[in-house]
């Protein structure tokens, strides 16, 4: 997957987690989504590495780490606020 595939993606994450997450309410939109795409493209980042080492082709493969790795940081963020 292209770079802008993974923004796009960080994108949608950290919209769908705005409207569903009530305790993000304190975090703007703007630093929100910004997570999101730095997790995304992060995510992205590993699964490139470790695809460089196996022989899985699949395009939909990619979607569920750059999925982790958006949630993951927006995650960790919540926890490092509390």
């Amino acid at each position: 997957m292209e770079v802008s595939a993974w923004i796009l993606v960080g994108v949608i994450v950290g919209t769908l987690a705005k409207l569903i997450l009530k305790d993000f309410s304190q975090v703007s939109w703007r630093d929100t989504i910004l997570l999101a795409v730095t997790g995304a493209i992060g995510g992205g980042l590993i699964n490139y590495i470790i695809s460089l080492n196996t022989e899985i082709t699949s395009e939909i493969y990619p979607v569920g780490s750059l999925i982790s790795g958006a949630v993951g940081v927006l995650l960790l963020y919540q926890i490092s606020v509390k």
